[in-house]
């Protein structure tokens, strides 16, 4: 990856959907990995189901690739 965006939320998940998908709708992301910071732990935020992206939820990490 050349580029690695972190976008941290709180209970935000409605902001994070509309950010990601602005990001992939404006710009080309093929060399680019997004990466959620949830200090919530929202179960939403689980479903973005996104090829490249690092969701670190408070309590745990997974890693959706």
């Amino acid at each position: 990856m050349k580029l690695t965006i972190g976008i941290p939320a709180y209970n935000n998940y409605h902001d994070v959907w509309f950010t990601v998908q602005a990001l992939r709708m404006f710009h080309d992301l093929t060399a680019t990995e997004i990466m959620v910071v949830d200090n919530f732990g929202c179960e939403r935020t689980n479903g973005l189901g996104l090829p490249r992206l690092a969701l670190i939820r408070r309590g745990c990490c997974n890693i959706i690739i």
